[in-house]
């Protein structure tokens, strides 16, 4: 499945900037991959016009919407959400989740005119992030997967996040040096790291479900006769 950082959405009445909808959303089905580069290819019949400098980042609002698709909480599968984000959690031009301007000159949309972080909401927007994502895997079992596509991201951010849900890359993520969510700087990289990715959420693991969709659940164990606890690994 797909959703894009939403936006105003140019001939339209939609109040877009942060005020999120799921309406632009992908859902996650196993044939919507040709869906999904229509949207995102420039050649698409459904391309959604490509990122501008002026949008905004609101990570929050995006995974939180993803969160609650019906979708996602199907008992039957395991669900995750993978975050690519070029930046920090941002929502300048109105509908931001706590009704605190994250901009310290409301309206303006050219970062050379205004000041775009009031420190102290920095910080709340932090916490609101890594206690989402840690919600959404205790309480929905929904892990989310952080990518930073950029040089430009609040790295301490994008840490604690992946701590909270559970996928950093780094065993001890304790040290402002680690970099514990992946990182990507160009197509090559963030490829690879989808590659990665992909591998882990298709391993067959011991959870009454089919991870890796060939028709057999719980299988592929080390060794021969060992039995399957599910929640509880082989």
């Amino acid at each position: 499945g797909l959703f894009t950082f939403p936006d105003y959405l140019p001939g339209t009445s939609t109040s877009g900037f942060c005020g999120v909808s799921i309406d632009h959303v992908i859902e996650p089905e196993i044939t919507n991959a040709a869906a999904i580069m229509s949207y995102i290819d420039p050649a698409g019949l459904a391309f959604f016009g490509g990122p501008t400098s002026k949008m905004d980042t609101p990570m929050f609002q995006a995974i939180q919407a993803v969160g609650d698709l019906e979708s996602l909480n199907d008992p039957n599968r395991r669900s995750y959400i993978l975050l690519i984000t070029d930046g920090v959690q941002d929502c300048c031009r109105g509908g931001d989740y706590d009704l605190e301007a994250d901009c310290e000159i409301a309206g303006q949309e050219s970062s050379s005119t205004y000041n775009p972080f009031d420190w102290t909401e920095w910080l709340e927007n932090r916490q609101d992030l890594v206690d989402l994502v840690g919600l959404l895997k205790t309480n929905k079992k929904i892990q989310t997967f952080v990518v930073g596509f950029s040089t430009g991201i609040d790295a301490e951010t994008l840490n604690r996040m992946a701590v909270s849900a559970g996928t950093s890359i780094v065993t001890n993520c304790d040290t402002a040096s680690d970099t514990c969510y992946y990182s990507a700087i160009d197509t090559t990289s963030l490829e690879s790291v989808i590659e990665d990715v992909m591998v882990i959420v298709q391993t067959e693991v011991c959870d009454t479900t089919d991870n890796d969709c060939d028709g057999d659940i719980d299988e592929d164990w080390p060794t021969l006769g060992q039995t399957c606890s599910a929640g509880f690994g082989a």
